[in-house]
C-alpha cells in the first residue's frame, strides 16, 4: 500500500508547494513593482520590453512597474540598456559559448544554412513604432544579436519572406527541429511557393 496524505489540509499544503515549485512567481501581479524573473505565468512573459523592444523569455530578470503598468529586462546582454545607469551591457555570447555552439552545429548539422546574427543584420535591427521586431515563426520571441538561425530557403536575402527560425541548441532555442525534424522545407510559410525539385 502507497504512502498518503493523512488530511485535507496536508494535500491542500501539498499541492500550493508542487506549484510554487513549478512556478514561484505564480501569483505576481500588477500590484507589485521591482526586480522579478520571468516564469510561465508572468504578466509580461512573451511581450515586448518597453525599453528595447524584445520579446521577454522565461528565466529572464525585468524590472517590474505598477504605475504605469511596464516591463523592462534588468540586464539583457548587448541589447537592453540597464535601468539604473541607460548604459548597454556586455556581448551576448562569450568565447567559450560561441565554440560549444560551433561545436554542435558541426555535430548535428540542420540540412541547411545557419547564420549568426550580427548587430547590422536586418533581422534584429529594431524598426520605427509601430512595427515590432522580427520573431522566429515557431516559438514568436524576437530574434536576438548572436542567436543562430536558419532562413527560410526560398529567399534567404529578401526582407518580404523573412521567415526565420531559431536553430541554437546551445542556446536552449531548438526551434528548427521542432519545426522541421527532417531538415526539408518544401515551401516557403510564408508565400506558401513551392521549392523547384523539393519534396516536402
Amino acid at each position: 500500500m502507497g504512502w498518503a496524505l493523512n488530511s485535507h489540509d496536508e494535500e491542500a499544503d501539498f499541492e500550493a508547494g508542487v506549484a510554487a515549485a513549478v512556478d514561484p512567481q505564480r501569483y505576481l501581479q500588477g500590484d507589485v513593482s521591482g526586480l522579478a524573473v520571468t516564469g510561465l505565468h508572468s504578466w509580461w512573459n512573451h511581450l515586448s520590453c518597453d525599453g528595447c523592444g524584445h520579446s521577454f523569455r522565461r528565466g529572464e530578470r525585468v524590472k517590474v512597474s505598477v504605475t504605469p503598468r511596464a516591463a523592462y529586462h534588468a540586464d539583457l546582454p548587448g541589447e537592453c540598456p540597464r535601468p539604473a545607469g541607460g548604459e548597454a551591457s556586455v556581448e551576448l555570447l562569450d568565447t567559450d559559448v560561441a565554440e560549444f555552439a560551433d561545436g554542435v552545429e558541426t555535430a548535428w548539422p540542420a540540412g541547411h544554412t545557419v547564420l549568426r546574427l550580427a548587430p547590422g543584420d536586418w533581422r534584429v535591427a529594431r524598426p520605427p513604432a509601430p512595427l515590432q521586431r522580427t520573431r522566429c515563426l515557431v516559438c514568436a520571441h524576437t530574434l536576438r544579436v548572436g542567436e543562430r538561425v536558419v532562413v527560410c530557403p526560398c529567399s534567404p536575402q529578401r526582407p518580404e519572406c523573412a521567415a526565420t527560425v531559431h536553430r541554437d541548441p546551445a542556446a536552449g532555442l531548438t526551434c528548427w527541429e521542432t519545426w522541421r525534424p527532417n531538415g526539408v522545407v518544401g515551401a516557403c510559410p510564408i508565400t506558401m511557393a513551392r521549392r523547384a525539385g523539393v519534396r516536402p
